[in-house]
């Protein structure tokens, strides 16, 4: 049997060069964000899925439920994460708002840690740039400069 040859060069009319050449290369201030959602997803899920186990071993619903939910947003942060190094449109919008949960969830930290008596300082401090952290996020994610990587073909103005 003789060894397979590639096809001839006219042979891939149409789809496949067409995807290839539309690729768009990822910024670098994509790529930053890229970095830092899987970090958080790392934390997010690790977190989680302690915060689960704990709950189950020990018989407490609202920890386990509270887990089960970190690692579900730990879980989409890796899915937006591949959807941002592909540019992918609807992962703009699905990095928002898991930014807008975590920054939720940093508001809740901090009024909790502010209004239990004995609460210790250094839990406050990390809740506090917890909250920075993800606010900032919000604000890099808003920035036209970033939105603009995520607009559909249609949407651009040539």
């Amino acid at each position: 049997m003789p060894p397979l040859e590639p096809p001839p060069p006219g042979h891939y009319e149409g789809h496949e060069m067409a995807v290839a050449s539309e690729a768009r290369k990822v910024p670098r201030s994509v790529r930053f964000f890229i970095v830092y959602l899987f970090i958080t997803g790392a934390y997010t899920t690790i977190g989680g899925l302690r915060t689960l186990l704990y709950g189950i071993i020990y018989e407490e619903m609202i920890t386990a439920v509270i887990g089960g939910v970190m690692l579900v947003l730990g879980i989409a942060t890796y899915v937006v994460r591949n959807g941002m190094e592909t540019l992918r449109p609807w992962s703009w919008m699905g990095a928002l708002l898991i930014e807008q949960v975590a920054v939720a969830s940093g508001i809740i930290s901090v009024l909790q840690l502010v209004l239990e008596p004995g609460a210790e300082t250094a839990i406050l401090v990390v809740s506090i740039i917890h909250l920075l952290l993800h606010s900032f996020a919000i604000y890099y994610l808003l920035r036209r400069k970033f939105r603009v990587n995520f607009a559909r073909k249609s949407d651009c103005s040539t």
